[in-house]
């Protein structure tokens, strides 16, 4: 029996966040979702569940939520 690693899980549900945000947006490519919901200054300092909330606002309220280009 093999245990999964607490940062095992972390990834999946933050991939699973992204994955679900980006299925409203299936238009974009992963590139341009994160280049419009992320202002490219802020990513290198952004935790992981800012950048999954940063995606599901923009997908959710476009692109006048705020963050990116």
């Amino acid at each position: 029996m093999s245990v999964t690693q607490p940062n095992e899980v972390h990834r999946a549900l933050l991939l699973g966040r992204i994955a679900k945000a980006w299925d409203k947006r299936p238009d974009l490519s992963f590139g341009e979702i994160l280049a419009a919901s992320i202002d490219d200054t802020a990513l290198g300092i952004m935790t992981d569940t800012e950048i999954a909330e940063a995606i599901e606002r923009f997908v959710l309220l476009g692109p006048d939520a705020g963050g990116g280009a």
